[in-house]
């Protein structure tokens, strides 16, 4: 049979930003929208939240040979032994930045996943908040308790932070504005395409996905990790330091890349790197 992956879901606090409670051209832009669409205005009124994933992430886990298995993120975790009952492998996915209070620290420079609308409460800004909560809870919940289990785990880019801060690391809250690099890390315009390369170990799960030292990556993160979690290493960086991969110290199975391997699926060594991931799982 083939192995079952579950797949975090995203979560936005409604289906479109409430900008009726933003400055006065915001306010005039969501009455526009409102008023003009009846199929809108029915969203807004009765959806109040919505959970998401990317198909790029489930298409990447069945051309692997997995079935993926959407985990909604909830407020409440007491449901996520059951979930991880039926899996055989954990695929953390992309998306908000993680709230700094789980890794001791104020708020400085974190941005929503498409950038800032002020003044709304992450709440009503949509897909534009910066934090949920749920999803935070849910995450870290789960990577502990599967990491604990022996669970195969595979994080992409807010995957691979969330892994590191469940297991006592932190991050950079912004890679330019607290200097850790000078490079541009968010090329958002090029999402599918090569952005930098990566500088890989050889003594890495990583190395024996791909058979070589280095590797041209997508980027998409204003974000990246700084002290490292316990029973993690470092097995690949970015040529300016950037840390880009990540795994575990002993016999568990752990891959974080910094990067979105799934969305370079066209390329055969991005999806070797989700094939490998997959096989871990079947071997569980």
């Amino acid at each position: 049979m083939k192995p079952i992956i579950g797949v975090t879901a995203g979560t936005a606090g409604s289906i479109l930003p409430k900008l009726n409670g933003g400055n006065q051209a915001q306010r005039a832009e969501h009455q526009m929208l409102i008023e003009n669409s009846m199929s809108i205005k029915t969203m807004y009124e009765f959806n109040h939240s919505l959970q998401m994933v990317f198909d790029n992430d489930l298409r990447a886990i069945e051309r692997a040979g997995g079935i993926p298995l959407i985990i909604p993120a909830r407020e409440s975790i007491e449901n996520s032994d059951g979930i991880l009952g039926l899996i055989d492998g954990l695929l953390i996915t992309g998306g908000y930045d993680i709230d700094p209070t789980y890794y001791h620290e104020s708020d400085l420079y974190s941005k929503g996943m498409l950038g800032d609308l002020q003044p709304l409460s992450d709440e009503d800004a949509g897909l534009f908040a910066k934090f949920s909560k749920k999803r935070d809870l849910t995450e870290l919940a789960l990577v502990k308790k599967a990491y604990n289990q022996g669970i195969p785990l595979m994080g992409i880019c807010r995957g691979t932070q969330i892994i590191n801060v469940a297991m006592g690391g932190n991050i950079y809250q912004d890679i330019l504005l607290q200097e850790a690099s000078r490079q541009n890390h968010s090329v958002v315009d090029k999402w599918n395409e090569v952005a930098h390369d990566i500088l890989i170990e050889e003594d890495s799960h990583l190395y024996k996905a791909l058979k070589k030292t280095r590797l041209g990556v997508n980027s998409l993160h204003h974000q990246s990790l700084k002290d490292i979690g316990d029973n993690l290493k470092v097995v690949a960086v970015a040529e300016d330091g950037i840390v880009e991969c990540i795994e575990g110290l002993d016999h568990r199975f752990v891959l974080g890349v910094q990067w979105h391997p799934e969305m370079m699926a066209h390329d055969d060594d991005h999806q070797s790197i989700v094939r490998y991931f997959v096989d871990q799982c079947n071997r569980k």
